[in-house]
C-alpha cells in the first residue's frame, strides 16, 4: 500500500482500533504496518462481502402473490419467503397457500395423530396443576 494516504490510521481502515491495536501498531515499522492496516482492509471487504451475500431482498421488492381473489383481481400480498434461500418458497402468500398443509410423510402423519390424542390430556393435567396452585396460595 504505498500510495496511501497520510491521516487517521482508524479512518484509513474504516473501523475503531481497539487498545490492543493501538498496542500492536505502536512497535510495527512503516512497511509492517501498511502489511499490517492491508490485512485489515481485506478482512473489512471480506466481510461486507458476506454481509452483502446473506442480505434478505427488501418486502418492497419482493413479488406479488398474484392469486386471483374473488372480486377478479390480482392478490397484492407477499409471499411466504424462505429465509434460508432468500426466494419465496411457492411464490404464494399465507392466504392462497404459502404455508404448509400438513403432514405428508408416514412419520409426519404419525407425529400429528399422536399429538391430537395427547392434546386432551395435556390441556386437563394443566388445568388440574393450575387448580392446584390456586388452592396451595389460599
Amino acid at each position: 500500500m504505498a500510495g496511501r494516504k497520510k491521516g487517521n490510521l482508524s479512518a484509513v481502515i474504516g473501523c475503531h482500533l481497539s487498545y490492543a491495536d493501538k498496542a500492536q501498531i505502536e512497535h510495527l515499522s512503516p512497511e509492517q504496518l501498511d502489511t499490517w492496516v492491508d490485512a485489515r482492509l481485506v478482512a473489512k471487504h471480506a466481510r461486507q462481502a458476506e454481509r452483502e451475500k446473506s442480505r434478505l431482498t427488501p418486502k418492497a421488492q419482493r413479488p406479488d402473490c398474484g392469486a386471483t381473489t374473488r372480486a377478479g383481481g390480482r392478490c397484492r400480498a407477499k409471499p411466504v419467503w424462505d429465509r434460508e434461500r432468500n426466494q419465496p418458497r411457492n411464490g404464494r402468500c399465507r392466504l392462497h397457500g404459502g404455508l404448509s398443509t400438513g403432514a405428508k410423510t408416514p412419520e409426519g402423519k404419525r407425529r400429528v395423530l399422536e399429538c391430537l390424542k395427547l392434546g386432551p390430556i395435556a390441556r386437563r393435567e394443566q388445568a388440574a396443576a393450575r387448580r392446584a396452585k390456586a388452592e396451595a396460595e389460599k
